[in-house]
């Protein structure tokens, strides 16, 4: 995954710099989805029929209200 590189943040008081790229969401889902394939850090399993689908919670709560709601529920029903 190629990195962009950094430019310096003139309007920044301290030493710190920003790092702007125009392909960093997409560099981002695009490795979410290979770990999702490699069944690497998924923590929760959908299950339609027959079918089994491993997931990240992030991802799932990040992109519907329906996942939010529902895996938010979850977390406080066992809390």
């Amino acid at each position: 995954m190629p990195s962009e590189p950094c430019v310096s943040g003139k309007e920044l008081v301290t030493d710190q710099r920003l790092c702007q790229s125009k392909s960093h969401q997409d560099s981002v889902l695009s490795a979410l989805n290979q770990q999702r394939k490699d069944g690497l850090l998924c923590d929760v399993t959908l299950v339609a029929g027959d079918q089994k689908f491993h997931a990240h919670k992030a991802v799932l709560a990040a992109c519907s209200d329906y996942f939010r709601v529902s895996l938010d529920l979850g977390r406080t029903l066992h809390s």
